[in-house]
């Protein structure tokens, strides 16, 4: 009969001719698997038996975190800058223009270029620093929001260069913009050490220190004033400096000899100012000649002997 053949052959009438033992996971599924409440799985056979998935009852993904707008590298142009009243204003590219306070211009203050100038240069002394900045120059910087009488407006801080220079100091080699011309950074190192000489003198006067903890007060306060040494070497090269003092050697000793009649010692006066420049080169590191080294400590001798009797 037909029921025997269908026996035979494995075929159940009810799941429409399709053997029992080939009837796969999706005959099992619909007629075995349940939900934890005890309800039938729903198998679709034409997606292959395959369960409908479930909807994620795991924990959401986290969405990105936005940047702050003060971390944000922005790029823009010097648009203008005052050396006298030793502030700027950057045009920022048009992409960072509707980023945070929405504005073209954000302003900056001399001593805001470099974050960390406060630890090098005193408060007192920020009239020295000039940056190496030109109006048009590319520079990438950021900016914070800034409120003043109720109107917000973009500072800039942390200013570089988007390309570092060619033929410049050291901090220029790592894009950061030199703060100081040779001069300046003269004034300062020989301020520097002036300031440790004091710092020592109250140290070793100070009856209530121990020996121990003299000693750890004069090696900090040495470390101190050779790491803004160091800091204000980095900000010349060494073809500035050497520039610098000679051009000045050479506007003392043209003053000198166009008013020679009226010049008292004139070998004096053309020694000091040649000697004056050698001690310049070195306060900026610039190895002299050994004969130069020599001369220049005969020189500065010679000089505290004459100081000492008055007669210099």
């Amino acid at each position: 009969s037909t029921k025997s053949i269908d026996s035979a052959v494995g075929l159940d009438e009810k799941d429409d001719g399709i053997p029992a033992n080939k009837r796969g996971f999706a005959s099992v599924i619909q007629e075995n698997a349940v939900t934890k409440n005890g309800e039938p799985i729903v198998v679709d056979k034409k997606e292959g038996g395959i369960p409908p998935k479930k909807e994620s009852t795991g924990r959401p993904k986290k969405e990105a975190t936005a940047v702050p707008p003060e971390e944000v590298i922005r790029t823009g142009t010097i648009k203008w800058i005052n050396f006298q009243g030793r502030y700027g204003i950057i045009v920022q590219d048009r992409q960072f223009r509707k980023l945070g306070v929405k504005s073209m211009d954000s302003f900056f203050f001399f001593n805001e270029i470099y974050p960390e100038i406060r630890e090098f240069v005193p408060l007192h002394d920020t009239h020295l620093i000039t940056p190496i900045v030109n109006k048009e120059q590319r520079i990438q910087f950021q900016a914070r929001a800034h409120e003043r009488d109720g109107k917000k407006s973009l500072r800039a801080f942390n200013i570089r260069y988007t390309k570092p220079l060619a033929r410049r100091s050291l901090v220029t080699q790592k894009g950061e913009i030199p703060m100081l011309d040779w001069p300046a950074a003269l004034t300062l190192i020989r301020k520097s050490k002036a300031r440790l000489g004091n710092d020592i003198y109250n140290i070793l006067s100070a009856p209530e220190i121990d020996e121990k903890d003299r000693l750890k007060r004069m090696h900090n306060a040495l470390d101190h004033c050779n790491r803004k040494i160091e800091w204000m070497r980095s900000q010349v090269t060494s073809e500035d400096v050497a520039k610098g003092c000679k051009t000045k050697l050479g506007v003392e000793i043209y003053d000198m000899l166009t008013d020679i009649a009226n010049v008292d010692n004139v070998e004096r006066r053309a020694d000091e100012a040649y000697f004056n420049c050698l001690s310049d080169l070195s306060q900026f590191g610039i190895k002299l000649t050994q004969n130069q080294e020599e001369d220049l400590k005969g020189w500065v001798e010679r000089r505290s002997r004459f100081e000492l009797r008055g007669n210099y």
